[in-house]
């Protein structure tokens, strides 16, 4: 079957005079062929051509060859043409030339419902129906849906719709043969004696039809009301879920704005805070170029004038010698030389106050003074020639252990310097503990941990220490952590210390720090921090226009360390990595790296320079050998080394710090494990 069915075509054909039937039935025997197995719907085609007006009627009779005499001035014979139609249907009954022309002759009647359908437009006509059946009727409803091109496409779904048609189809039988069963119960008219009874049968047939047709109607009615019923609430539904899929995508819309919003500003003030930080990063190299130069300047200037004290020095050294070549009246020539130098000292010191070059002149004080002590040193060896000579001293296996280990005041005690947030404390060998400023921190170049010797001093009945740097520590072991930043003014009048790589960082300054040192809005500063803390103390407050260097990394000598671009929190000592290796230490002392070489899990076999042969023996099965070549004999260093070649031992010098041993035993952790 073709998927869209030109009935116009056919109805054209069928109509056409000069096209008969018979000529063209050919065309068409898909649609007619196709009822060959089936049986003829009797029923069916009879309700149908009751239903056909006379029109209809007149172009089945010529299309079916059906002879008759009929004026068209005058009513068709309609009984005529029943019983010409019921002698058609025995026929098609056993010949199949007459059932296929009565299927094409059906087929041409119901054209007209058919024009506009294919294959695709079934569950469109189902919804036409009851439009369908109120103008054309029933039965050509029926043949419509029976003939419809989406019968072979869509089975099932039209299988079930012409099942229901056909039960409908059977009630409304059952309905007509119960209204002829009324009529047969009525009086028939030659019973009537009257006109008037002739008359009421009449009405009471017009009734039974009209009643009829009224419970029709109100059945179709209702049905189209439930059908309408549905689609309202489906279309309802539909509604309220566009509905809802619309406020999505509207709060959907307006948080995308929004975060397009946010994106925009957060470009706008990227692009700002990268065209600042590009004009500073310009204005910070000028001036780098311009101190660069300036420095420059002022190295010649040094350099020369190096170069006239050095010529200086070399006039006097030459007035020493000949002083000293001397035999006689050395003595007093010795004081007068020292008399000159007082009188040349106090004529520095006069200009010492008025000079803007102080540096070149405390300087040649200094010189001064080392030629004083020089000379005053040379006046008390000639005093000790002409002394007495004093009685021998005792032999070293005279003195007791105790004796041997007593501590020398005069020498001072060795301490650890640990940090805080704001200077630290030196914790010294004897237990006693004190506090030192930042200020000496930063003079004594001082990290965490550091080995130190403290001088005691007494001055206005008070104890004073003097501190000299032993054994450099470690600040990135420490809980404090320095930045270089600015100040900032915020909020209610609160001080803030700001970093200057990521200005996020903001940490309220330490009120003492705000009433000592008076810091002002924008100023160059360098704080610190201590750890699981929110207080900046200021460390060093610079001038507005001083421009501090991004980034400061620790010397080799033990620097103080600043944070560089990107923050580090507390460093955390590493899981032991030399287990069961050993390590010899010449120089120094034990204490300054038994914590370090601890940490590692390895042993620990020190010796301090003075006997280096009584740790020859663990050298021979050490693993490595480390040289703290400022704190031993030249000896002790050379001995050992020689030693650790013999045994193809690696051997490291340490650069005075905790942190460059640590370092050297990170760093070589593979060359060391080599020697198991």
């Amino acid at each position: 079957m073709v998927n869209k069915m030109n009935y116009k075509m056919i109805r054209k054909l069928l109509n056409d005079s000069s096209h008969p039937i018979k000529e063209d039935i050919h065309k068409y025997q898909s649609i007619a062929g196709r009822e060959d197995p089936l049986p003829l719907q009797t029923p069916e085609i009879r309700g149908l051509l009751k239903e056909m007006n006379d029109k209809g009627k007149q172009e089945m009779a010529i299309h079916l060859s059906i002879s008759f005499f009929h004026n068209h001035k005058k009513k068709f014979p309609d009984l005529l043409f029943q019983k010409e139609m019921s002698q058609m249907l025995l026929q098609a009954a056993k010949d199949k030339n007459q059932k296929r022309k009565l299927i094409t002759a059906i087929v041409y009647e119901v054209a007209d419902l058919l024009e506009k359908e294919d294959t695709d437009s079934l569950d469109a006509f189902l919804k036409e129906l009851e439009p369908l059946t109120n103008r054309w009727g029933l039965y050509h409803t029926y043949w419509a849906l029976y003939f419809h091109p989406a019968r072979e496409t869509n089975t099932d779904l039209w299988n079930s719709q012409l099942e229901l048609f056909r039960s409908r189809l059977v009630q409304m039988s059952a309905w007509a043969v119960e209204a002829s069963a009324v009529k047969e119960k009525l009086p028939s008219p030659s019973d009537l004696n009257t006109a008037r009874e002739q008359k009421l049968k009449n009405k009471m047939d017009d009734l039974v039809v009209k009643l009829k047709e009224s419970e029709r109607s109100k059945q179709l009615l209702r049905k189209e009301l439930d059908q309408r019923d549905k689609l309202w609430v489906q279309q309802q539904l539909k509604l309220e879920q566009a509905e809802l899929i619309q406020q999505q995508l509207e709060t959907k819309w307006q948080k995308d704005k929004e975060q397009w919003q946010k994106a925009a500003n957060t470009i706008k003030k990227h692009d700002l805070f990268w065209k600042q930080l590009q004009k500073d990063w310009e204005e910070e190299k000028n001036s780098l170029l311009e101190q660069l130069h300036n420095t420059g300047k002022t190295l010649n200037k040094s350099e020369k004038s190096l170069i006239q004290k050095d010529k200086e020095l070399s006039v006097l050294k030459r007035k020493i010698y000949e002083i000293e070549s001397r035999p006689k009246n050395s003595k007093e020539s010795v004081k007068r030389l020292l008399s000159g130098l007082y009188e040349n000292m106090d004529e520095i010191n006069h200009k010492l106050k008025e000079s803007l070059n102080k540096s070149e002149l405390r300087a040649k004080l200094k010189r001064i003074l080392d030629l004083m002590e020089l000379l005053e040193k040379y006046l008390d060896d000639l005093d000790s020639a002409e002394a007495p000579p004093e009685p021998l001293p005792m032999k070293m296996d005279q003195i007791t252990e105790s004796e041997q280990h007593k501590p020398d005041v005069e020498q001072g005690y060795n301490g650890i310097f640990y940090r805080r947030d704001h200077g630290g404390y030196i914790s010294l060998e004897n237990g006693e503990v004190f506090n030192i400023t930042e200020s000496m921190v930063y003079h004594h170049q001082l990290q965490h941990e550091a080995e130190v010797l403290c001088k005691p001093k007494l001055k206005d009945g008070t104890t004073h220490y003097d501190i000299e740097l032993l054994f450099q520590g470690d600040d990135l072991y420490s809980p404090i952590r320095q930045f270089n930043g600015y100040v900032s003014l915020g909020a209610h009048h609160v001080w803030y210390c700001v970093d200057m790589n990521h200005s996020d960082r903001r940490y309220p300054i330490h009120h003492k720090d705000v009433e000592i040192q008076k810091p002002t809005d924008g100023a160059p500063c360098t704080f610190n921090v201590a750890e699981n803390s929110e207080i900046a103390r200021l460390i060093r407050l610079y001038p507005v226009n001083y421009v501090l260097p991004l980034e400061t990394k620790p010397a080799s000598s033990g620097q103080n360390t600043v944070m560089d671009a990107s923050y580090v929190p507390k460093k955390e000592k590493p899981e032991p990595f030399l287990e069961g290796y050993k390590i010899v230490i010449i120089g120094g002392q034990r204490k300054w790296f038994e914590s370090v070489v601890i940490e590692t899990g390895a042993e620990l076999t020190h010796e301090n320079g003075a006997s280096p042969e009584r740790v020859y023996p663990d050298l021979k099965s050490s693993q490595a050998l480390f040289l703290l070549i400022t704190a031993t004999s030249h000896r002790a260093s050379w001995g050992s080394i020689e030693v650790a070649k013999q045994n193809q031992i690696p051997y490291f010098v340490i650069q005075g710090s905790k942190s460059n041993l640590r370092k050297l035993l990170w760093d070589n952790r593979e060359q060391i494990k080599q020697r198991i």
